[in-house]
């Protein structure tokens, strides 16, 4: 058994295996200091989100994912209004760009050793830069400093991607966003009104006010955009016809050893 890439579930050879795949509770997303200028100015980060070739960056690099129009992955909020695919508008940025004072702005992306996303980001990001409105760098950092600067919040702005433990809206809306329970992503955000309806809905026995109130909160956070969310990955996984019992959770372990088998009798 081994898990996939999405650029190698359609590779010549897979033929004789089994290939499963699945959604899994998880956004990435592109996260900026709101303790930084000019991260502090909601205009600067709308207009970066604005001029995102988001669907660009999914369909060349991470082919199945879906392109993220909320936080919270859509499967976790249904029936809830979803906000428009994010297409880039470089008019719009240029424009919150002005409002804020800035002509050009230079965007710094830290990642560890191995996590380097610069190829991603020359896509990701070039609407912006043909426009003349971006200046991108990357800087790696040893993973005990880049740990140790995003526990500290020193960080002005990065990539990742948020796998939760438990498919709720809680993980997403609560943990990421609420100004007390930062921990993993402090980067300074804080919105009271978000503070107390995530604080409510997390403790709320009752499923239509949690979803009323995690809509509520997701609708906060579109208008605040402390992180620009950018796709809701899937999981894939190939073992041979041998395998049994195989199949793919959506929180970790996405695949439970101890509930596969051999059959000795299949024929590969």
């Amino acid at each position: 058994m081994s898990f996939l890439s999405a650029e190698h579930v359609e590779v010549p050879g897979l033929e004789s295996l089994q290939v499963l795949a699945s959604t899994t509770p998880s956004t990435a997303f592109v996260a900026l200091n709101l303790r930084e200028p000019p991260y502090d100015d909601v205009r600067v980060r709308r207009a970066l989100r604005a001029g995102m070739d988001i669907i660009g960056l999914v369909e060349q690099f991470h082919p199945g994912a879906r392109v993220a129009r909320t936080l919270t992955p859509p499967e976790l909020l249904a029936g809830s209004e979803m906000a428009p695919l994010p297409a880039p508008d470089v008019a719009l940025a240029e424009q919150l760009l002005r409002d804020a004072g800035l002509r050009r702005l230079k965007l710094t992306l830290h990642h560890p050793v191995g996590r380097d996303t610069s190829t991603e980001d020359a896509v990701l990001f070039r609407p912006l830069m043909q426009a003349g409105l971006l200046q991108l760098e990357h800087v790696e950092l040893a993973p005990e400093e880049y740990l140790t600067r995003l526990r500290d919040g020193k960080m002005s702005a990065f990539r990742t991607l948020w796998l939760a433990d438990f498919p709720d809206p809680d993980t997403f809306l609560y943990f990421l966003l609420n100004s007390s329970a930062q921990t993993v992503y402090p980067v300074g955000y804080r919105n009271p009104e978000l503070d107390r309806i995530t604080s409510e809905a997390r403790v709320s026995i009752d499923p239509e006010l949690r979803q009323q109130l995690y809509v509520r909160a997701e609708h906060l956070f579109r208008d605040d955009c402390p992180l620009i969310p950018l796709y809701h990955e899937r999981v894939h996984a190939a073992a041979s016809a041998a395998v049994q019992g195989l199949r793919l959770h959506q929180t970790p372990p996405q695949v439970r050893f101890e509930t596969l088998w051999v059959d000795p009798n299949t024929t590969e």
